[in-house]
């Protein structure tokens, strides 16, 4: 059994790198489908982002394309890094992404930064093939 775990775990966090530097690459390029691709399909995303966005609701991965196509049209990425090398841990399938956002305001070029995260969590229909983490919530708050 600890020899799994001792497998699975390394390939876990290996993969859970990988999708930290896919939403990194997604904010970077202000791709907003690549974003909702990380999200599982007919999945509800909770996204809340303070001010100066100022929105909280749930999002189907669909709307959050939408959602965050508008939002980069608007305010495109100035800068975005991942915080922490490893992940915040959950109990169970769960782990945050910390990362710092730093976007302008197209009309009046004022930046604005915000350290966000992203909870992913391990699909349930691929675990017995490997494993694959997808977004199930994007928060936000002003730094």
């Amino acid at each position: 059994m600890s020899r799994l775990v001792s497998f699975f775990l390394p390939l876990s966090l290996t993969l859970l790198t990988l999708t930290s530097r896919n939403i990194e690459r997604a904010f970077l390029q202000n791709n907003a489908a690549s974003l909702a691709a990380l999200c599982e399909p007919e999945s509800a995303i909770q996204v809340s982002l303070p001010e100066p966005i100022g929105y909280s609701d749930v999002l189907s991965p669909g709307q959050l394309n939408v959602f965050f196509k508008q939002l980069f049209a608007r305010w495109p990425t100035f800068e975005f890094f991942i915080e922490s090398p490893l992940p915040l841990f959950l109990p169970g399938d769960r782990w945050f992404i910390r990362a710092r956002w730093s976007f302008l305001e197209k009309k009046s070029l004022q930046q604005y930064v915000f350290r966000i995260y992203f909870q992913v969590k391990m699909t349930e229909k691929l675990r017995h093939r490997g494993v694959e983490w997808r977004i199930i919530e994007i928060r936000a708050e002003k730094i």
